[in-house]
């Protein structure tokens, strides 16, 4: 009959765990063997074959609304010019809370060359306040927001007291005399 008896040590102050293992028999004397001892510490994580990556991670992009969304007018080649380069600027772009939506806001603007006027226009048809000013402005500025819940650009503009949003997918320029 063999008796089995397992012993665990723990050596040195490093608490590295050494296991033995002692069979006797009636017949022959005791036989030990020991795990073999290493250097790699003891852990209670689980040991998987997978290996192990440092790979950031990655987060979902913010969802913005895009300044090129919007048809800007260009300039011509006539002398003079009458059609002139629409531009956009201070585009921003501001998370909504904790997530993935933003809000943003950007100004669109055309300048007339040599003592002409601008005169700006939506798409929509719609001509903004700022073009409709006395006396006539030689540059329109504009403000222009964007949610991108519906990704929709609006002219902004508070008129008589009131916020107005009109929503517009393309706006031109063009310089005039008058």
């Amino acid at each position: 009959m063999q008796y089995f008896l397992t012993l665990t040590f723990l050596l040195s102050a490093e608490f590295v765990i050494v296991e033995s293992c002692i069979a006797t028999s009636p017949t022959t004397g005791a036989v030990s063997t020991a795990a073999p001892v290493t250097d790699e510490p003891v852990t209670d994580e689980p040991v998987t074959d997978e290996p192990v990556t440092d790979e950031p991670v990655t987060e979902d992009p913010l969802r913005r609304c895009a300044p090129t969304a919007i048809n800007f007018g260009t300039g011509d080649d006539k002398t003079p010019q009458v059609d002139i380069d629409v531009t956009y600027s201070n585009y921003v772009s501001t998370q909504v809370g904790d997530t993935l939506e933003t809000t943003n806001t950007m100004q669109i603007s055309c300048t007339a060359t040599g003592g002409l006027f601008a005169n700006m226009i939506f798409d929509n048809g719609i001509v903004p306040v700022e073009a409709e000013v006395i006396p006539r402005p030689t540059t329109v500025t504009v403000n222009a927001g964007c949610s991108s819940v519906d990704m929709v650009w609006n002219y902004v503009v508070t008129f008589n007291g009131q916020l107005l949003e009109i929503p517009f997918t393309g706006v031109e320029c063009q310089q005039t005399p008058f």
